[in-house]
Protein backbone atom coordinates (compact mmCIF):
# COMPACT_ATOMS: atom_id res chain seq x y z
CA UNK A 1 0.00 0.00 0.00
CA UNK A 2 1.52 3.28 -1.20
CA UNK A 3 2.04 5.93 1.70
CA UNK A 4 -0.05 9.16 1.97
CA UNK A 5 1.52 12.10 0.21
CA UNK A 6 3.28 14.71 2.18
CA UNK A 7 1.90 18.06 2.18
CA UNK A 8 3.36 21.31 3.89
CA UNK A 9 -0.23 22.90 4.11
CA UNK A 10 -3.12 20.36 4.70
CA UNK A 11 -3.74 18.52 6.53
CA UNK A 12 -3.27 19.89 10.17
CA UNK A 13 -2.10 17.65 13.35
CA UNK A 14 -2.52 19.71 16.42
CA UNK A 15 1.17 19.30 18.28
CA UNK A 16 -0.61 16.11 20.91
CA UNK A 17 -1.86 14.27 17.79
CA UNK A 18 2.02 14.78 16.35
CA UNK A 19 3.46 13.42 19.47
CA UNK A 20 1.33 10.43 18.76
CA UNK A 21 2.30 9.75 15.36
CA UNK A 22 5.68 10.43 16.31
CA UNK A 23 5.34 7.62 19.14
CA UNK A 24 3.94 5.26 16.14
CA UNK A 25 6.51 5.58 14.02
CA UNK A 26 9.16 4.80 16.30
CA UNK A 27 12.69 5.18 16.63
CA UNK A 28 12.71 8.58 18.34
CA UNK A 29 14.37 8.07 21.30
CA UNK A 30 12.95 4.52 22.00
CA UNK A 31 9.83 5.81 24.27
CA UNK A 32 7.02 7.75 23.48
CA UNK A 33 7.08 11.22 22.49
CA UNK A 34 5.68 13.89 23.94
CA UNK A 35 3.71 17.04 23.16
CA UNK A 36 5.83 19.47 25.26
CA UNK A 37 8.89 18.06 23.06
CA UNK A 38 6.63 18.90 20.13
CA UNK A 39 5.80 22.44 20.99
CA UNK A 40 9.84 22.80 21.99
CA UNK A 41 10.48 22.13 18.39
CA UNK A 42 7.68 25.02 17.17
CA UNK A 43 8.84 27.13 20.14
CA UNK A 44 12.46 27.31 19.38
CA UNK A 45 11.28 27.75 15.28
CA UNK A 46 13.37 24.52 14.28
CA UNK A 47 10.59 24.24 11.90
CA UNK A 48 9.84 25.92 8.65
CA UNK A 49 7.13 28.26 9.29
CA UNK A 50 5.14 26.97 6.22
CA UNK A 51 4.66 23.49 8.16
CA UNK A 52 3.19 25.23 10.85
CA UNK A 53 -0.43 26.16 11.62
CA UNK A 54 -3.07 26.95 13.69
CA UNK A 55 -6.22 25.01 14.15
CA UNK A 56 -9.12 25.77 16.66
CA UNK A 57 -6.49 28.12 18.61
CA UNK A 58 -3.91 25.35 19.34
CA UNK A 59 -0.57 24.79 17.53
CA UNK A 60 -0.54 22.21 14.77
CA UNK A 61 2.12 20.78 11.96
CA UNK A 62 1.08 19.87 8.68
CA UNK A 63 1.77 15.92 7.52
CA UNK A 64 4.92 17.49 6.45
CA UNK A 65 6.21 18.89 9.35
CA UNK A 66 5.37 15.82 11.52
CA UNK A 67 7.95 14.51 9.34
CA UNK A 68 10.57 17.13 9.33
CA UNK A 69 9.57 17.10 13.28
CA UNK A 70 10.49 13.21 13.03
CA UNK A 71 13.69 13.79 11.37
CA UNK A 72 14.56 16.47 14.13
CA UNK A 73 14.42 14.04 16.62
CA UNK A 74 16.01 11.76 14.87
CA UNK A 75 19.20 13.90 13.80
CA UNK A 76 19.59 16.06 16.70
CA UNK A 77 22.35 14.07 18.32
CA UNK A 78 24.29 12.73 15.62
CA UNK A 79 24.40 15.92 13.83
CA UNK A 80 24.41 18.91 16.18
CA UNK A 81 24.96 21.83 13.67
CA UNK A 82 21.41 23.30 14.04
CA UNK A 83 21.76 25.81 10.68
CA UNK A 84 22.42 22.56 9.00
CA UNK A 85 19.16 20.92 9.94
CA UNK A 86 17.30 23.85 9.72
CA UNK A 87 18.46 24.49 6.44
CA UNK A 88 17.67 20.77 5.21
CA UNK A 89 13.97 21.71 6.42
CA UNK A 90 13.74 25.02 4.34
CA UNK A 91 14.65 22.86 1.33
CA UNK A 92 12.31 20.84 1.22
CA UNK A 93 9.39 23.04 2.43
CA UNK A 94 9.84 25.21 -0.15
CA UNK A 95 9.78 22.66 -2.68
CA UNK A 96 13.63 23.08 -3.67
CA UNK A 97 14.45 19.18 -2.50
CA UNK A 98 12.55 15.91 -1.78
CA UNK A 99 13.11 14.33 1.59
CA UNK A 100 15.70 11.95 1.18
CA UNK A 101 19.63 12.95 0.70
CA UNK A 102 19.70 16.58 0.76
CA UNK A 103 22.49 19.08 0.30
CA UNK A 104 22.98 21.12 3.52
CA UNK A 105 26.11 22.84 2.32
CA UNK A 106 29.15 22.19 0.03
CA UNK A 107 29.64 18.57 0.40
CA UNK A 108 27.53 17.69 3.39
CA UNK A 109 24.30 15.52 2.50
CA UNK A 110 21.73 15.13 5.32
CA UNK A 111 19.53 11.98 4.70
CA UNK A 112 16.54 12.07 5.97
CA UNK A 113 14.59 9.42 4.02
CA UNK A 114 14.80 7.15 6.65
CA UNK A 115 13.05 9.11 9.40
CA UNK A 116 10.49 10.50 6.88
CA UNK A 117 9.22 7.24 5.70
CA UNK A 118 8.48 5.82 9.00
CA UNK A 119 6.57 9.17 9.96
CA UNK A 120 4.50 8.25 6.45
CA UNK A 121 3.91 5.01 7.52
CA UNK A 122 2.85 6.13 10.68
CA UNK A 123 0.53 8.57 9.59
CA UNK A 124 -1.22 5.87 7.60
CA UNK A 125 -1.74 4.13 10.77
CA UNK A 126 -2.92 6.51 12.52
CA UNK A 127 -5.61 7.37 10.50
CA UNK A 128 -6.85 3.79 10.44
CA UNK A 129 -6.82 3.35 14.60
CA UNK A 130 -8.72 7.14 14.64
CA UNK A 131 -11.50 5.32 12.16
CA UNK A 132 -12.11 2.80 15.16
CA UNK A 133 -13.51 6.04 16.72
CA UNK A 134 -16.38 7.82 16.85
CA UNK A 135 -18.63 10.29 18.75
CA UNK A 136 -22.59 11.02 18.74
CA UNK A 137 -24.12 13.11 21.37
CA UNK A 138 -26.91 10.56 21.91
CA UNK A 139 -24.08 7.60 22.96
CA UNK A 140 -22.31 8.51 26.22
CA UNK A 141 -23.38 11.84 26.18
CA UNK A 142 -20.81 12.61 23.36
CA UNK A 143 -17.96 11.33 24.83
CA UNK A 144 -15.37 9.20 22.25
CA UNK A 145 -16.33 5.64 22.07
CA UNK A 146 -14.73 2.67 20.21
CA UNK A 147 -16.85 2.39 17.17
CA UNK A 148 -19.36 -0.53 17.20
CA UNK A 149 -19.60 0.03 21.00
CA UNK A 150 -20.39 2.12 24.13
CA UNK A 151 -16.79 1.61 25.56
CA UNK A 152 -15.74 5.19 26.41
CA UNK A 153 -12.11 6.01 25.01
CA UNK A 154 -10.73 7.36 28.08
CA UNK A 155 -11.78 4.38 30.02
CA UNK A 156 -9.94 1.89 27.89
CA UNK A 157 -6.93 4.51 27.52
CA UNK A 158 -6.60 4.62 31.37
CA UNK A 159 -6.38 0.73 32.08
CA UNK A 160 -3.36 0.44 29.66
CA UNK A 161 -1.70 3.48 31.23
CA UNK A 162 -2.68 1.39 34.45
CA UNK A 163 -0.71 -1.31 32.17
CA UNK A 164 -3.61 -3.65 32.96
CA UNK A 165 -2.57 -6.74 30.78
CA UNK A 166 -4.72 -5.83 27.40
CA UNK A 167 -5.91 -9.94 27.70
CA UNK A 168 -7.49 -8.38 30.73
CA UNK A 169 -9.07 -5.85 29.35
CA UNK A 170 -10.38 -7.95 26.34
CA UNK A 171 -11.74 -10.07 28.93
CA UNK A 172 -13.35 -7.65 30.57
CA UNK A 173 -14.71 -5.73 27.62
CA UNK A 174 -15.42 -8.74 24.91
CA UNK A 175 -16.99 -6.28 22.66
CA UNK A 176 -13.70 -4.99 21.65
CA UNK A 177 -10.63 -6.06 19.87
CA UNK A 178 -6.91 -5.76 20.04
CA UNK A 179 -7.32 -2.78 17.74
CA UNK A 180 -9.29 -0.71 19.48
CA UNK A 181 -7.66 -1.02 22.57
CA UNK A 182 -4.87 -0.05 20.70
CA UNK A 183 -6.76 3.10 19.02
CA UNK A 184 -7.89 4.32 22.71
CA UNK A 185 -4.15 4.51 23.87
CA UNK A 186 -3.15 6.63 20.85
CA UNK A 187 -6.59 8.86 20.93
CA UNK A 188 -5.68 9.43 24.76
CA UNK A 189 -2.18 10.11 23.48
CA UNK A 190 -3.40 12.73 20.86
CA UNK A 191 -6.10 14.03 22.87
CA UNK A 192 -4.86 14.55 26.97
CA UNK A 193 -7.82 15.31 29.23
CA UNK A 194 -6.76 18.16 31.90
CA UNK A 195 -6.19 16.42 35.04
CA UNK A 196 -5.59 12.84 36.05
CA UNK A 197 -7.84 10.86 37.79
CA UNK A 198 -5.96 9.08 40.86
CA UNK A 199 -6.09 5.37 40.91
CA UNK A 200 -8.03 4.22 44.09
CA UNK A 201 -4.62 2.35 45.56
CA UNK A 202 -1.65 2.82 45.11
CA UNK A 203 -0.24 -0.36 42.47
CA UNK A 204 -4.03 -1.41 42.79
CA UNK A 205 -6.21 -1.08 39.45
CA UNK A 206 -9.92 -1.70 39.46
CA UNK A 207 -11.92 -2.43 36.38
CA UNK A 208 -15.17 -0.37 36.68
CA UNK A 209 -17.46 -2.05 34.45
CA UNK A 210 -20.91 -0.69 33.22
CA UNK A 211 -23.82 -2.28 32.08
CA UNK A 212 -24.35 0.62 29.59
CA UNK A 213 -20.50 0.24 28.45
CA UNK A 214 -21.19 -3.89 27.82
CA UNK A 215 -23.67 -3.40 25.88
CA UNK A 216 -25.91 -5.35 28.31
CA UNK A 217 -29.82 -4.27 27.64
Amino acid sequence: MPHRALSATEPTFTTGEAAAILTLAGGFGGGAVSKRAMDSLVDKRLLPAKVVRRRTGRRALTSLGVALAGAELALRRDLPVTSLRKRVYQKIAAGEAAPGRVAAADAVMIDIGGPVARVEAALDEYERLMAEIEADPGVQHGEPVLRGTRVTVYTIAALVEAETPPAEILRHYPSLSARQVEAARVYAQAHPRRGRPALPGEGQVVLRISLDELGTP
